[in-house]
């Protein structure tokens, strides 16, 4: 039966080839009025490249997406994406897009569950690192299936395991410690690990942190923002040992913020801070820690130093001591200051 105006063609190619079958439209016409053809795919039976003509015709696609690679629809997908997101949040989206080279010039059409998989397993990064991976995959993806350039999401079966809860034993050693002071003229940002095992601050709250939550002259540090309500606008004084960082930190930042990033005024997310910053540092150092690792550092040199449980509560920002006790130390710690000057 001949396919109705418009419809398409199958025919066989000539020679021995593994797939004859083609599939071809008619994208146009030339001056001479000859048809200009577009192939849209090739298949081993003649069945099977009907289907497909048949499956174009119910759903129709553009041609020209229909071979983009997974790197094309990643940029055609950011412009419009990134439009609404902040600075911050693109940094992370951009960070992880580094990631995906290995799929970048595979076309999207091309990509199944195992390439998918293979790349996520090679990465040997964090569940928070991996779970921005997935996101931004499961976007694109979906991306194309609303250009009807795929028909299936192989993105949703993709496995990335639990989150391991971080154990209340994984914290800098003394010699780790040392090791970060020793270095500290030769990464730019080895000086913001340091500040948070000296303030047990959360990374978010450090990240967020404005020159105007810094009083150089009382020694002292607002946390106005937490994810907790007893953790907002607590005090920390600041202690002598990273006297000098913060300081540094104040007269040179170019910003309201106290840290930015490496070539500009914006603040950091906890995204961009992790994977372009931290980690980078503690694999040159080779030391295994997390960033939250710094928190559960402070409170146990707090235990060990001997404070009292109200110091201890406070400057953590937890509703109660008991909570503060379970997660991060075992015994009561005495007063901020005198507290926290203990610590070495």
């Amino acid at each position: 039966m001949r396919n109705p105006n418009g419809y398409g063609s199958v025919f066989k190619l000539s020679g021995n080839r593994r797939k004859p079958f083609a599939v071809r439209i008619t994208k146009g016409w030339t001056d001479e009025g000859k048809r200009i053809y577009k192939y849209l795919s090739y298949h081993i039976t003649r069945k099977e490249a009907m289907q497909a003509l048949a499956s174009y015709n119910a759903n129709p696609y553009n041609v020209d997406e229909s071979n983009i690679t997974f790197g094309e629809l990643y940029e055609k997908w950011s412009t419009r994406h990134y439009k609404n997101l902040s600075k911050n949040t693109i940094k992370g989206y951009e960070t992880c897009s580094k990631y995906c080279k290995p799929i970048f010039d595979m076309k999207i059409k091309d990509i199944k569950i195992v390439h998918l998989q293979n790349l996520i397993d090679g990465l040997n990064k964090n569940h928070g690192t991996l779970k921005m991976m997935k996101n931004i995959l499961k976007q694109i993806f979906g991306y194309a299936m609303e250009l009807d350039i795929i028909q299936k999401d192989y993105s949703r079966f993709l496995k990335i395991g639990k989150h391991v809860t971080i154990k209340q034993k994984s914290i800098f050693n003394d010699k780790e410690i040392a090791v970060l002071w020793k270095n500290l003229d030769k990464y730019q940002y080895i000086d913001t690990i340091l500040i948070m095992i000296y303030t047990g601050m959360r990374v978010g709250e450090m990240l967020n942190l404005r020159k105007e939550d810094i009083n150089l002259i009382e020694q002292t540090i607002i946390v106005r923002t937490s994810k907790t309500e007893a953790g907002t606008n607590r005090i920390i004084p600041i202690h002598p040992r990273i006297k000098e960082l913060i300081q540094n930190r104040y007269k040179n930042s170019n910003s309201d913020h106290l840290i930015t990033g490496l070539q500009n005024r914006n603040s950091i997310s906890y995204v961009y801070y992790d994977i372009r910053l931290f980690n980078p540092i503690m694999d040159e150092l080779n030391i295994k820690h997390t960033p939250h690792d710094c928190r559960h550092t402070f409170a146990t040199r707090l235990n060990d130093a001997g404070g009292n449980a109200t110091a201890i509560k406070k400057m953590i920002g937890h509703e109660s001591f008991a909570l503060t006790e379970k997660v991060y130390t075992h015994k009561k710690v005495s007063e901020l200051r005198k507290a926290i000057e203990l610590v070495n």
